[in-house]
């Protein structure tokens, strides 16, 4: 009998262990591409939401987008959840500014619009809920507070938004307090309560300005709010006051949103995936960190045709650009042209209260946040 030497059996653990290796690799990769192309429909539906102007349909498009593909893992870990219902509170937020946005809340559209946002919302709560956060749990009161103020359903409207402010008080949330604030001086404004309402629209002025919060959108709702105000209360200087500081902080040096992703990207006035109190995968919340900074850089390439910067430049940064995002499916391009040249066709645009969406000025009046 001839001695074994063992070199067939290494040979073939050194085959076994290389296939489930380049099983593993290409496990990791699939799963790293699927996680860029979620960060990638994230960042780009709260750019096309948030933005200036918004594009409600495209960010309600990347926002489901997003959704089918968490939700197809079936995970039911906190972190899972909690993501699924900040994508959910998102989406209805978008739902509720297409109808902000129509000529009338009355017409077949807006009544879907309105009944996808409220399911939204409810969906959103109860997933913060199982998730046991309560940062997300407070957002989806606070959306729900607003559907229902939008509806003049005042005393519904009133508790929401008090539960939405213990629960910010509670946990710290400054960024959301300043929403809730807002929110709370647009209900005082639609009962007429014009102190009360001044009141709340100078503390969401006080803490977005705080050196801790430092949100430049909140500022810009909270000036234009207040020039609302004191236009009702025909004080015309206050309203001229404000109404400047609003335009400063809304269009200064590339907008209010640019500011607001390009120095917090880090933290939840620019980066929505650190809102909760759950904490969202590290490695998720940090691409969308880094697809901000790439939007940052397209916008300022796309706004650049005016200044030093040559056009063909300008498209060379572009076309890098669309190349780092091509593999995720998603059109950086389309997207930052959608929310730049719109900007130059719409006039008379104002920031609404709760957040950086955009409305035309005889809409205002009847805005709430």
């Amino acid at each position: 009998m001839e001695d074994d030497d063992g070199t067939d059996d290494d040979d073939d653990t050194n085959f076994f262990l290389t296939e489930l290796e380049a099983a593993a690799r290409a496990a990791s990769a699939a799963a790293a591409t699927k996680l860029r192309i979620l960060a990638r429909h994230i960042t780009l539906g709260s750019l096309l939401l948030y933005g200036t102007p918004p594009v409600m349909v495209a960010a309600i498009q990347h926002f489901t987008a997003a959704l089918k593909s968490i939700e197809a893992s079936k995970s039911a870990s906190p972190s899972s959840l909690a993501l699924i219902s900040l994508l959910h509170h998102h989406r209805g937020e978008a739902f509720r500014e297409l109808v902000v946005a129509s000529a009338s809340a009355t017409s077949k559209a807006a009544k879907v619009c309105i009944k996808h946002a409220f399911a939204a919302q409810r969906r959103a709560l109860e997933l913060a809920q199982r998730a046991k956060d309560p940062r997300l749990q407070a957002r989806a009161v606070k959306a729900l507070g607003l559907l229902f103020l939008d509806a003049h359903a005042y005393g519904p409207a009133l508790s929401h938004q008090q539960e939405a402010l213990q629960i910010a008080l509670e946990e710290r949330d400054r960024e959301l307090e300043a929403r809730v604030y807002a929110n709370l001086g647009n209900l005082a404004l639609a009962q007429l309560h014009f102190g009360h309402a001044l009141s709340c629209h100078h503390r969401d002025l006080q803490l977005c300005s705080s050196k801790v919060l430092d949100c430049r959108l909140g500022r810009a709702r909270a000036h234009r709010n207040l020039s609302i105000v004191y236009a009702k209360l025909h004080r015309r200087d206050q309203q001229l006051k404000h109404e400047k500081e609003w335009r400063i902080a809304a269009h200064s040096d590339g907008g209010a949103y640019l500011y607001d992703i390009s120095n917090h990207p880090d933290s939840s006035v620019g980066n929505i995936c650190l809102q909760p109190s759950t904490d969202i995968d590290p490695a998720l919340a940090s691409l969308v960190t880094q697809n901000l900074a790439e939007i940052v850089r397209g916008l300022a390439a796309h706004r650049a045709r005016d200044s030093t910067l040559e056009n063909s430049e300008e498209d060379s940064i572009i076309a890098a650009l669309e190349q780092e995002w091509s593999s995720a499916e998603v059109d950086l391009k389309a997207a930052i042209t959608a929310v730049s040249t719109e900007a130059g066709r719409v006039p008379n645009l104002c920031i609404i209260p709760c957040g950086p969406k955009i409305v035309t000025t005889k809409q205002v009046n009847n805005r709430k946040t």
